[in-house]
Parts: structure tokens; C-alpha cells; sequence
């Protein structure tokens, strides 16, 4: 009978981890039978054999069998383990490259946060500092919308100064040969009265005739005013500023009344000559009359053309200041009437007609001058 024995592996054995032989259990133990216990093969017998020996031998094959075993299944176990190890190992790294994977993209979560909140504040800055700049730029519009408007209604106000002091210097002009036409109608009746010896009545006549002339004095000096009122204006004024109404030469034609002045003082002296007219004189010349510049009639007399003289005299020369100053504006303002008329028509006609009546008011008054100088009555 052949049973199986089981050895360890040898380095003959090769690749083998372990070796089974057919061993010949009846060769080597006679006594080996199939039972168990002490049933042995047929031909031996039990007594042949001693029991000490047989259970030393089967304690043998049991021991070889188990080291046997375990050479086989130790080496089985050291591969399971190696690579179990290597497969935990694996899954260690795995897991730690996941690890390290989860890291990264928590970083890169992190970081596009922090990129996002960045931008997003960024953008919230640059929207914040967009509208502080709206806010500057707006406040700044506003300011110089008002300045402007401001400026613009401070020109119109300088402008409508102008205006209303040559308005206001052409109606003076016109109202002058009036107060001429009153100390020459005075005059004439003093010469009358003087010619019929009444006394009184004269130097009535004489005082009238101061008073009209202290008139024509004032209306000047108040033109003279406006005109130096107007030179001031012109140099506060950017745009080109309206035409003064009255020239040099107009003004030198109130030299007239220089005439008349003259006229009344000869009058006068003539009737100083005369013993009872100078009587009424001495009486009267002392009593306060209502003659600008002038506190009687004595002063009146003595000092009314020279004062007349010197007002002229300004005059002329202030309004020939103020004409040297517009000389080139006058020229804008003809050749801007055309632009101007083709944006606002209606205040380019406003211009013209203030201008024609300006003009025909000045041509009426230096027509009465011209016949108060000539001793014709106006038609």
C-alpha cells in the first residue's frame, strides 16, 4: 500500500513550493496496515513490533507532516501578505494621492474664492469709484452750469446797464435844448423887459433864465456820468457791448448853450449899468435861488458859462474816451447783427429799433440845437 507524504521544498524542486512522493509505506514500515490503531498488513503480526517504537514513528510522520505543512503554507501566507501589503500599500498611496488631490482642489476652490471675492470687490470698486467720478463730474457739470448761468445773467445785467444808461443819455440829450429853449425865451423877455424900464420883472426874467441854463447844466453833467457809469461797464463787459447813443461830436454841440450863458451875463451886465436896475440887483442878488451848484443869483451869474463850459468840456472828452474803446466793438456789433439776427431774430429787431428811435431822438434834439445856435424857431 502507497500513501502520500508530504516534504518540504528542495532548490532541486525548481519553481515547486512544495513536493508529493508515492512512498512505499509497506517497504519502509512492514508493519503499516490499512486499520487504525493495530490492524497492520496481512503477513506481519502484531507482536512482531514493539508499541513504543510504532506511536514514535507515526509521532514522527505527524510532526513532519505539520512542519511539512507549514513550509507550504508559511510561504503561501508570506506572498498573501506581501502582497496584501503591497496592495494596502497601493491603496494608502492612492488614498494619500487622493488626499493630496483633495487638497489641490480645495486649494484651487480656495484660491478662485479668493480670486472671485478679489474681483468681486474689485469690481465693486472700480463700480464705486466710477460712481464717485459720475458724482465729481456731475457736481463739477452742475457748478460750472451755474457759474455759467450766473456769468451769462451778470453779462446780461451789465449788458441791460448799458442799455438803459444810453437810453437814459439820449432822453437827457433830448430834454437839453428844452431847458436852452427856456433861458433864450427868458432871455428875450428880459431884453423886453429891460427895454420898457420895469425893473422887478427883469431880474424875474434874468433868474428864470439861470434856472433854465443850472438845467441844462445838470441834464450834461448826469450824461457825463452815465457816459463814465458806461466806460466802466464796457470793461466789465466780454462780449461786444451796444453802441454809446451820443458822440464827440454831438456832445460839442451843446456848446450852445455856452452861447446862451454868455447872452444872459451880457444881458445882466448891462442892466448892472443902469443905476435903478442895479438897485433891484443889490436887492436880489443874494437871495437863495434853486440852481444846482450855485446858492444865489450873484454866483449864478458870475460862474454859470464857465460851469457850463467844463461840463461840456468833460463830457466830450469822456465820450471820446469811450469811443476809442468802441471803435473796434461798434465794427463787431455791425457785422455780428447778421449772426445774431439768424439765432434770435426778435432781439436782433429789438436792437435795430432801439438804435433807429436812438437816432431820431438825437437828430431832433441836435435839429433844436442847431436852430436855438441859429435864433430860428423850430418848425
Amino acid at each position: 500500500m502507497k500513501a502520500l507524504v508530504i516534504r518540504p521544498p528542495t532548490s532541486s524542486d525548481g519553481p515547486r513550493l512544495c513536493g508529493i512522493q508515492n512512498i512505499d509505506l509497506r517497504a519502509q514500515h512492514p508493519h503499516f496496515g490499512s486499520g487504525i490503531g493495530r490492524n497492520w498488513d496481512q503477513g506481519h503480526h502484531e507482536e512482531n513490533q514493539p508499541l513504543g517504537v510504532h506511536s514514535v514513528e507515526v509521532a514522527i510522520q505527524v510532526v513532519l507532516a505539520f512542519f511539512a505543512t507549514v513550509a507550504v503554507i508559511f510561504p503561501l501566507l508570506v506572498l498573501i501578505n506581501n502582497r496584501d501589503l503591497k496592495q494596502i500599500r497601493q491603496k494608502q498611496i492612492e488614498r494619500d494621492r487622493q488626499r493630496e488631490r483633495k487638497r489641490e482642489e480645495q486649494k484651487q476652490i480656495e484660491r478662485k474664492r479668493e480670486q472671485e471675492n478679489l474681483r468681486i470687490h474689485q469690481e465693486k470698486r472700480e463700480e464705486q469709484e466710477q460712481i464717485e467720478r459720475k458724482r465729481e463730474q456731475e457736481n463739477l457739470r452742475i457748478h460750472q452750469e451755474s457759474s455759467a448761468r450766473q456769468h451769462r445773467m451778470e453779462q446780461e445785467g451789465i449788458y441791460e446797464q448799458m442799455v438803459v444808461l444810453g437810453d437814459n443819455s439820449v432822453a437827457l440829450f433830448v430834454s437839453i435844448p428844452e431847458y436852452l429853449k427856456a433861458a433864450e425865451k427868458h432871455l428875450n423877455q428880459g431884453e423886453l423887459d429891460f427895454s420898457e424900464g420895469a425893473f422887478a420883472p427883469f431880474w424875474d426874467s434874468i433868474e428864470n433864465a439861470a434856472k433854465a441854463l443850472g438845467g441844462f447844466d445838470e441834464g450834461v453833467q448826469n450824461i457825463q456820468k452815465n457816459s463814465s457809469q458806461y466806460r466802466q461797464l464796457i470793461q466789465r463787459y466780454e462780449d461786444v457791448p451796444p453802441k454809446f447813443p451820443l458822440a464827440s461830436a454831438t456832445a460839442k454841440k451843446l456848446s450852445v448853450g455856452t452861447t446862451t450863458a454868455a447872452r444872459m451875463k451880457a444881458i445882466a451886465r448891462t442892466a448892472q449899468c443902469n443905476f435903478q436896475f442895479a438897485t433891484i440887483y443889490e436887492q436880489r442878488k443874494t437871495n437863495q435861488i434853486l440852481i444846482a451848484g450855485f446858492t444865489n443869483l450873484a454866483q449864478a451869474l458870475d460862474r454859470m458859462t464857465w460851469k457850463i463850459t467844463d461840463s461840456i468840456d468833460n463830457l466830450a472828452s469822456s465820450v471820446g474816451v469811450m469811443e476809442s474803446m468802441l471803435q473796434e466793438s461798434m465794427n463787431s456789433i455791425h457785422s455780428g447783427l447778421g449772426d445774431m439776427g439768424k439765432s434770435n431774430a426778435q432781439h436782433q429787431g429789438k436792437i435795430i429799433e432801439r438804435i433807429s428811435d436812438q437816432a431820431e431822438m438825437e437828430k431832433k434834439a441836435l435839429e433844436m440845437l442847431d436852430n436855438i445856435q441859429h435864433h430860428r424857431k423850430p418848425a
